[in-house]
């Protein structure tokens, strides 16, 4: 049996974030009056260090930024780092589209992503994207996140003859069987099947705050954690009617957003908002169950997703 190719699968959107926020700089200057009415002023490097404004307190603020070369070299810097430490023969950096993914249409109880404000990108996003097409040969990715390429190309590895590591820091990836690389935290770990079945449970529960996905209402990812550590079995057929009951209750809960709407297509919203693709033409999922019936699960959904693969949302 000839020996299997080594091959890292990068989330390159991380190092890109990471090295264009480097080279960005808020400075503080907090300016407030003494017992005598004369003017006191105390220079920040972090909003966090200013501590509660007290009446009459004036606060300024300064960005600094650094230049482009400066974040071609933090970038520079952070890949090659992580390259050196994984030292795996072939190697993927993926990124996402800048705009385009099928969970725009999926979302309907709250627009995917929509607590992230578009002019708040670091000012080099555009550039360090292009460097990283040019100098790393980084594959853009369509209508889907750059987790979701390294997802299922990952789960076909092992019939091409590959061995992958997942290189990135988002705690989706971790949906993703096999050997994972943090690069922030220089750390080596290994998911089993079982790992990330869970860790997918999870985020059904607790969604994505960071990606405006609301998950069970009030539930959260201890609680979610807590409940999921007495379930026996991770397949489909045992663990949603679990969540579509846990769903349902949520409703009950003073301000539920979705009290009026029905608790399995809610429960199924988040799972397809969450889950990472295992297929190159994947659709959307619907929990695998062993009698369905008539169940017309997320009919109007699918339909709308399909609509939206056919689409081209690809830019560069």
């Amino acid at each position: 049996m000839s020996k299997k190719e080594r091959c890292a699968l990068i989330d390159g959107d991380s190092f890109l974030y990471r090295a264009a926020f480097a080279v960005e700089k808020t400075r503080y200057l907090l300016e407030r009056r003494d017992a005598n009415g004369n003017p006191t002023f105390t220079k920040f490097d972090k909003k966090g260090q200013i501590g509660d404004l007290q009446e009459g307190d004036t606060l300024w603020m300064r960005k600094e930024i650094g230049t482009l070369e400066d974040a071609i070299g933090v970038l520079n810097s952070m890949i090659r780092k992580a390259y050196d430490n994984v030292r795996w023969s072939i190697k993927f950096v993926y990124l996402s589209p800048s705009v385009g993914n099928f969970r725009d249409v999926v979302a309907t109880l709250k627009r995917y992503k929509g607590n992230r404000d578009g002019l708040s990108r670091p000012v080099y996003y555009g550039d360090l994207r292009e460097y990283l097409t040019t100098a790393y040969g980084a594959i853009i990715t369509r209508n889907e996140e750059a987790d979701d390429q390294i997802s299922w190309f990952a789960r076909g590895c092992d019939e091409k003859g590959i061995e992958p590591i997942i290189v990135g820091i988002d705690k989706d990836l971790d949906q993703i069987p096999g050997e994972h690389y943090n690069w922030v935290e220089e750390k080596t770990y290994f998911v089993t099947e079982d790992e990330a079945k869970l860790n997918f449970w999870q985020q059904v529960l607790s969604g994505d705050p960071g990606d405006n996905i609301g998950g069970c209402w009030e539930l959260g990812e201890k609680r979610a954690k807590r409940f999921l550590s007495q379930c026996h079995s991770l397949s489909d057929e045992a663990m949603w009617p679990k969540i579509v009951k846990k769903y349902e209750e949520s409703k009950k809960i003073e301000g539920c957003p979705y009290k009026d709407k029905n608790a399995e297509e809610v429960a199924l919203e988040t799972a397809r908002l969450v889950r990472l693709r295992q297929k190159s033409d994947e659709k959307l999922w619907t929990p695998k169950l062993e009698e369905q019936g008539d169940r017309t699960i997320g009919k109007k959904a699918e339909g709308s997703a399909q609509s939206a693969e056919g689409k081209d949302t690809q830019t560069g």
